[in-house]
């Protein structure tokens, strides 16, 4: 949601979660891989694991909670 490139640079505050604090909800790119393969030149195979972030996971459940409120304005 906030990607300067191919979406919008602002951030995305709590007002627009339905929440009355104006606070930061997310300042940062929401990009995230949780599985990643690589093969090397040699042939070899390297898979990278990640769970989502902290501060996504809260993002993930406050935004579902909006949506399932009808509050949500973020676009």
């Amino acid at each position: 949601m906030v990607d300067p490139v191919y979406g919008r640079a602002a951030k995305v505050d709590n007002t627009e979660l339905g929440k009355d604090d104006p606070g930061v909800a997310l300042g940062r790119l929401s990009l995230h891989a949780s599985r990643i393969v690589l093969t090397s030149s040699s042939g070899a195979t390297l898979a990278i694991e990640s769970p989502l972030p902290d501060d996504l996971v809260a993002w993930q459940a406050a935004l579902e909670d909006a949506v399932l409120r009808g509050a949500c304005t973020a676009r």
